[in-house]
């Protein structure tokens, strides 16, 4: 099941300017990405995210490292779907050299700018307990577009507190710890359980930070929906 990040080369190497002059590119042979480490199974470890696909209109099915149990269906609001771009792209210093701005932005998935795609149905796959499946809310939803890409996939984002409904549950029936991200966790936890509008959750989870995934030390590859 095992589906490669999307990654591009971008942009242009150098460009002409009026009068013959040639402005150089302060982002020429950094467009780059180096992809995280994939996940690997651990027998002492609880369950996580190995990798994903999507396997219908706004159906994601990620396979976990252990069975999940089949008899407790989660709560799909512990759950968001978050987009991430890797970008390189140049900066213009007014008062000093351009430099070359390499950031990660993430947001939920979306059709359009206001519309954020929310998980509407969350299931462990009766064929297989260590398969969860997610559907969208939005069948059309994708990762939003962003200039300057040299690499792109969706995460998972689980929060295991907060003031939500049934937890994830591994075949034990222990609840699943949180997945995804510090920082997205403690937001989405945050906001799920404060009676605040999903669209506001939603975007609580954009933000585009300094360098290419930071603070994260691997990476299960789930593609953005096509």
């Amino acid at each position: 099941m095992e589906r490669p990040v999307r990654v591009g080369l971008v942009g242009v190497a150098a460009a002409i300017g009026l009068g013959g002059c040639e402005n150089s590119d302060p982002c020429e042979g950094l467009r780059t990405f180096e992809a995280l480490p994939e996940p690997t199974a651990s027998a002492t470890a609880p369950p996580i995210v190995l990798d994903g696909e999507w396997i219908g209109a706004g159906v994601l099915e990620l396979q976990f490292s252990k069975p999940l149990a089949v008899s407790s269906a989660p709560d799909p609001n512990r759950f968001a779907i978050v987009g991430w771009a890797a970008i390189v792209q140049p900066y213009n210093n007014y008062n000093g050299p351009d430099s070359c701005d390499a950031r990660t932005r993430y947001s939920v998935l979306g059709q359009g700018y206001y519309q954020v795609g929310r998980v509407s149905d969350a299931w462990v796959a009766p064929e297989d307990a260590s398969v969860l499946r997610l559907r969208m809310s939005n069948s059309a939803a994708d990762c939003r577009v962003s200039t300057d890409i040299v690499a792109e996939g969706v995460l998972l984002v689980y929060a295991d507190g907060g003031d939500a409904g049934a937890q994830l549950l591994d075949g034990d029936g222990d609840p699943v710890p949180d997945i995804g991200p510090q920082w997205a966790i403690q937001r989405w936890e945050d906001c799920i359980g404060g009676g605040n509008s999903y669209n506001y959750c939603g975007y609580s989870l954009g933000r585009s930070p300094t360098g290419h995934l930071p603070a994260l030390t691997s990476l299960a590859p789930i593609p953005c929906p096509t």
